[in-house]
């Protein structure tokens, strides 16, 4: 009997590192792998700041001869009647880049029932500061102004990079270093007022975004977690009484392959939608699939988005 106890032991010691190490291989997942268009393309946040367009590697952009990528987004769309109906281009976002791969150039255009109601262009400039890129409005812009996008003057601070959205009358402040992110250091170094936006971390790798008053009473809150680098896992914001969480997806071999966005009220679900990118065989995205759905089982609406590529001769 002594000899079982001490099988049935060392059957349960090898039982129990072979379940430790497949949750170990499990929890460890597969790295992101650069493709052309970064995950936090599609967070809007830092999407619309464009003087940080880091959303292209310039890397495949060269190596794909990339000379422009415009991006359609057709208005959404009841599932029931996308054989009937075509819907109408939303917008139209026209990228340029150089020879290097580098982007400089960007045009907005947005339609009202196929009708251009406003047209925004910047020129894209290299600056000597990191992550910052100047951004200059052209005066060919038609139309009223859209302060989403975020054109902003850099203001060098000790331990804190500064910009000032006069257009919003808020200002952002970047505290890089881990050793200043209690709140008694955030208020000591930038002096936040209620309206602007802390975020920890960089223009690339943000970590948390926030508002703060009274030093410690945060709102506004957005926590982002990554897999590697700066590639994104789950981006998760609350704004009371609702949370929404982002789920990033990517396949075994790294690619992006999309997300999933989720809206609770307390732990009661809302809505859900999912954004898969489909690519074409040299790996470039062609076109952008979302699909939003209710708990209430309400019409599917569908959203669909169109990418092509002009390249150098």
């Amino acid at each position: 009997m002594k000899n079982w106890k001490y099988i049935y032991m060392i059957v349960f010691i090898g039982f129990t590192i072979g379940c430790t190490t497949t949750l170990k291989k499990r929890v460890q997942h597969q790295e992101a792998k650069p493709n052309l268009i970064h995950p936090l393309y599609f967070q809007e946040e830092l999407a619309s700041f464009i003087n940080f367009p880091f959303w292209f590697n310039d890397s495949i952009v060269k190596a794909n001869n990339i000379e422009s990528i415009q991006q359609v987004i057709f208005t959404s769309t009841h599932e029931d009647d996308l054989e009937e109906n075509t819907p109408f281009p939303k917008k139209t976002i026209r990228y340029t880049f150089d020879k290097k791969g580098y982007l400089i150039h960007i045009q907005y255009t947005d339609y009202s029932e196929g009708i251009i109601i406003s047209h925004q262009s910047y020129q894209i400039i290299g600056t000597k500061y990191p992550y910052y890129t100047a951004a200059i409005r052209l005066d060919n812009t038609l139309g009223v102004e859209n302060s989403s996008y975020l054109v902003v003057p850099y203001k060098r601070k000790k331990n804190v990079l500064q910009f000032n959205n006069h257009a919003k009358k808020e200002r952002i402040h970047f505290i890089q270093k881990k050793r200043f992110w209690g709140p008694l250091s955030v208020d000591s170094i930038a002096k936040p007022k209620p309206t602007d936006w802390i975020v920890l971390g960089t223009p690339y790798k943000p970590e948390k975004r926030f508002k703060v008053k009274n030093t410690v009473k945060e709102s506004d809150v957005t926590t982002y977690t990554y897999l590697n680098n700066n590639f994104p896992s789950e981006i998760i914001s609350g704004e009371y009484p609702f949370t929404k969480k982002r789920t990033f997806n990517y396949s075994n071999k790294g690619r992006f392959l999309g997300f999933v966005d989720s809206t609770f009220i307390d732990i009661e679900f809302i809505t859900r939608s999912t954004t898969r990118l489909n690519y074409n065989q040299k790996g470039l995205p062609v076109n952008i699939t979302k699909i939003k759905g209710h708990a209430t089982g309400q019409k599917v609406y569908i959203t669909k988005e169109v990418i092509s590529y002009t390249t150098f001769e």
